[in-house]
């Protein structure tokens, strides 16, 4: 009889594992599955899912890989190994799972003493919907000022996200 109450206990923790194991799938991969559209605006070019457009802004879809969810939208005016000699700049959409949006800005610096353009350094910045910064604490003058100097791109790369992925931003 205790037998039987152990296999019939083992029966129903292993049927609980595997209905939470569908479960956590099942999340995923309709998590996974909201970035199709966003792949399907900027197509597969043979290596991965994105684009650049006639200014030379490029737009990447990074999907979640198996049981992750981060997942992100990438529109950046540089090439990584191209030599550069102005400021560049990076807009980095990362997609909650409730439909909601975080938005990242790198800013690139070329290094004035590099005549390749090879090497720079850059500034990360944490915005919102609007390009407004979500704290100025965390930085410094000299970050500030160059947040201050980048407005106008960031605010043309938020544009440009909303015009090639429709994340509803408010203009």
């Amino acid at each position: 009889m205790d037998g039987e109450i152990i296999v019939k206990k083992i029966k129903i923790a292993a049927a609980i594992v595997g209905v939470v194991i569908l479960l956590i799938n099942g999340v995923w991969f309709a998590y996974w599955c909201s970035f199709i559209k966003y792949k399907n605006a900027v197509g597969f070019n043979g290596d991965y899912y994105g684009t650049t457009d006639s200014q030379g802004y490029r737009y990447e879809v990074f999907s979640p890989k198996y049981m992750n969810f981060s997942g992100n939208l990438v529109i950046s005016n540089l090439v990584l190994g191209d030599g550069f000699t102005e400021t560049r700049y990076g807009l980095y959409i990362w997609k909650s799972f409730t439909g909601k949006y975080e938005f990242g800005i790198r800013v690139y610096i070329p290094d004035e003493d590099d005549p390749t353009g090879l090497s720079y350094g850059f500034y990360e910045f944490l915005v919102d919907e609007t390009g407004k910064l979500l704290s100025t604490e965390e930085y410094s003058s000299e970050e500030l000022q160059v947040f201050e100097k980048s407005k106008d791109d960031i605010a043309l790369l938020l544009k440009k996200s909303n015009d090639m992925w429709e994340i509803g931003l408010v203009r």
